[in-house]
């Protein structure tokens, strides 16, 4: 199955959108993990995300949810 997913690592372009994110937007406790991956997504120029978890990324206009992931 892994041989037909890219997987994307955090690196330190994703470090600091992480960062950026985390400052204008005042992410506090968990929601810093569902930054970290939005952050991943941003700098790997990928814009949508599929997640049951759709209030978690609502705030970030580089991000399209997927409205059939719910």
């Amino acid at each position: 199955m892994l041989e037909i997913c890219t997987l994307l690592y955090p690196d330190s372009k994703s470090f600091e959108k992480f960062k950026q994110i985390i400052s204008d937007n005042n992410i506090i406790g968990n929601k810093v993990y569902d930054m970290e991956i939005a952050s991943i997504i941003i700098t790997n120029k990928l814009d949508a995300i599929a997640t049951f978890n759709h209030k978690d990324f609502k705030n970030l206009s580089e991000i399209t949810i997927l409205e059939d992931c719910k």
